[in-house]
């Protein structure tokens, strides 16, 4: 999976640091009955918060700008959606 390749190409701290955040975020989801928030809440918020830019990304002004942004957007929400909603033990996942 593309996804376990990214994440295994992060140097070992972010890493880390990444499957902390994905982790905790699957404990807020477990408690979604009490505070109301699914996984597809928290992946695009966080996936804005986590996920930088790719380098060089300057989308500018207007109508296609935004639209790009968007897509990109949705792109970093399903990347974190990913980690939120499969077995973290599971190898071929992670």
């Amino acid at each position: 999976m593309i996804c376990k390749q990214i994440v295994s190409q992060l140097p070992t701290h972010h890493r880390h640091v990444f499957h902390y955040i994905a982790a905790f975020l699957r404990e807020v989801i477990r408690h979604s009955k009490d505070n109301g928030v699914d996984a597809k809440v928290l992946a695009t918020l966080f996936g804005s918060i986590v996920l930088r830019d790719p380098p060089g990304t300057n989308l500018g002004r207007g109508i296609r700008a935004r639209s790009s942004l968007q897509v990109l957007d949705m792109k970093k929400a399903r990347f974190i959606y990913h980690f939120l909603i499969n077995d973290p033990d599971d190898p071929a996942i992670i």
